[in-house]
């Protein structure tokens, strides 16, 4: 469990970081999210790529999240804290069409 650590903590900024980016709006400013070549919010990016009308028009959805695949603790080597030895994260995607008209 990652409830009440600063993992959790990390991983839960992370995955509000990657929906942002996926929006093209930072989630708690509402401000545009910095760009860089080749960028496009989630929404643009299907709106140009849409292979019909009926695809935009009826609806897609999307969704992202992190799965923690990996963790391994060790203790530093004063002893006082655990450290992060190897940790493995993986981003997963999900593309649904929903009442789409053939």
């Amino acid at each position: 469990k990652t409830e009440k650590t600063k993992a959790g903590e990390v991983l839960f900024e992370a995955d509000r970081v990657l929906k942002s980016i996926m929006n093209g709006e930072d989630s708690l400013t509402e401000k545009p999210v910095p760009k860089f070549d080749g960028y496009k919010a989630l929404h643009a990016f299907i709106n140009d790529n849409a292979q019909n009308q009926c695809q935009t028009q009826y609806g897609i959805s999307n969704r992202m999240w992190f799965d923690v695949a990996k963790v391994e603790l060790k203790k530093s080597a004063d002893e006082l804290a655990i450290e992060f030895a190897d940790v493995a994260v993986k981003l997963n995607a999900e593309t649904t069409a929903s009442n789409v008209k053939p």
